[in-house]
């Protein structure tokens, strides 16, 4: 009886995952023949030289590593460029990155289903997962590599730590934005004073150096080194305060469960001073007539709503750290998904294009944060809290589909546009 006992609730939550799953690859198959959008062109461009010539994989004139390139070219010599196969062929991608949130939930939070339903209705990791870019293969290795090096060092198990390893010196080559994980795992092995399995990270690192390596010798070039300089030179006071404001705008406006949680926060809580020091976010679009000028008042005020959710996510996010931090038994969890945020957020700042699917790797540290610190606690003491969440999440999906409509025919006015010039 002890041993079914123990059992259930395992199989329950594997349960639960498997619906999840099962729900949301249905439902991509409905925008299946999607056309592809102008920023797909990357990996078909790739994945048409790879399969012309493999070598071409050292290409100097892309701008990342095309290992999607390199998977999507036998599909494309067996299937052709069929926007069906191809987005076939991308659901694991998205699947896996549920799968990933979900474990990483498990791992972080009281309850699995939360978070990753809070990261699968949103509208950025819908609509993205109805594309062929590099966005939505880099957050699932992203989360599968964190989530195989903090279940191998809880664990003592090395041989998930060098699946993830092996992991993440893939993600680094799906984007080079992969390169984050190594100071995120390095933080977690040493809050975990676990620092003999460091050593692990070096796999990665490899990696990415053979990687540099075969590159120079192929071309007498490392594409990495010249976009890392072109981003440093790109640096200046105004770009980082428009990409400041970006983050704003895109992290409460690409993911409209980020916008209820923020409203569920302050009836919950009652933190209105917190509110206060947001509402000054709110005030920029204002304030900065050379950034906001040209926008209509409409846009500005939508704009302050926005600015003031996230500045409120972000500083109810650092309140909780803080107070965490202070006491004599920190949280070590809470300081760690924290510290993954802000690292993150720092390197979109910094170095990242203002463009909304930049912003999907915020998602998962920000909902596990804010689910276990605040929502949870409030869903197992209120029942008008949990049915309230229902009623959100309900919204939320059909509001996703409707952007996910909206963009399944704006795609198509890509292929369109090139009947028409075929045809004429």
């Amino acid at each position: 009886m002890k041993i079914s006992a123990q059992k259930t609730p395992v199989l329950k939550k594997y349960k639960d995952l498997f619906y999840l799953l099962s729900a949301f690859a249905i439902y991509n198959l409905f925008f299946i023949n999607k056309a592809f959008h102008i920023d797909d062109g990357f990996t078909i461009s790739a994945a048409r030289d790879i399969k012309t010539n493999i070598l071409s994989v050292f290409h100097t004139g892309y701008s990342n590593p095309p290992l999607l390139g390199l998977y999507y070219a036998p599909i494309i010599k067996i299937f052709g460029e069929s926007e069906i196969s191809m987005h076939l062929f991308y659901l694991p991608f998205s699947l896996l990155a549920v799968v990933a949130m979900y474990f990483l939930s498990l791992r972080f939070t009281q309850k699995a289903w939360l978070p990753t339903l809070s990261l699968v209705v949103t509208p950025a990791f819908i609509i993205m997962s109805q594309n062929v870019m590099l966005d939505i293969p880099l957050l699932g290795f992203f989360l599968a590599s964190l989530a195989l090096f903090i279940n191998g060092i809880d664990k003592d198990n090395k041989k998930l730590l060098f699946l993830s390893a092996i992991l993440s010196g893939a993600t680094i080559l799906v984007k080079y934005t992969g390169l984050l994980l190594i100071p995120i795992m390095f933080f977690y092995a040493l809050l975990s004073g676990k620092k003999k399995y460091l050593l692990f990270l070096l796999i990665p690192i490899f990696i990415f150096l053979l990687w540099g390596i075969c590159n120079i010798i192929s071309h007498k070039n490392f594409p990495f080194v010249q976009a890392l300089f072109f981003r440093i030179c790109g640096i200046s006071g105004e770009v980082i305060l428009k990409r400041v404001f970006a983050c704003l705008s895109f992290t409460s406006g690409t993911s409209l469960t980020l916008l209820f949680i923020s409203a569920l926060i302050v009836l919950a809580r009652k933190d209105f001073l917190l509110v206060l020091f947001s509402c000054l976010g709110g005030l920029c679009p204002f304030l900065f007539k050379s950034i906001f000028g040209e926008y209509p008042l409409i846009e500005r005020i939508l704009l302050a709503f926005l600015f003031i959710a996230s500045s409120f996510l972000m500083l109810s996010m650092l309140k909780l750290f803080l107070s965490s931090s202070l006491k004599k038994t920190a949280d070590k969890d809470r300081q760690f998904i924290f510290v993954w945020f802000f690292i993150v957020l720092l390197f979109n700042v910094l170095s990242q294009f203002v463009s909304a699917r930049f912003i999907l790797l915020l998602f998962p540290p920000m909902l596990l944060f804010l689910c276990d610190s605040v929502i949870i606690n409030k869903i197992n003491s209120s029942s008008l809290i949990k049915k309230s969440m229902v009623v959100v999440y309900i919204i939320v999906f059909l509001l996703s589909t409707v952007l996910a409509i909206g963009d399944y025919r704006f795609a198509g006015a890509y292929r369109g546009f090139v009947r028409y010039l075929k045809k004429n």
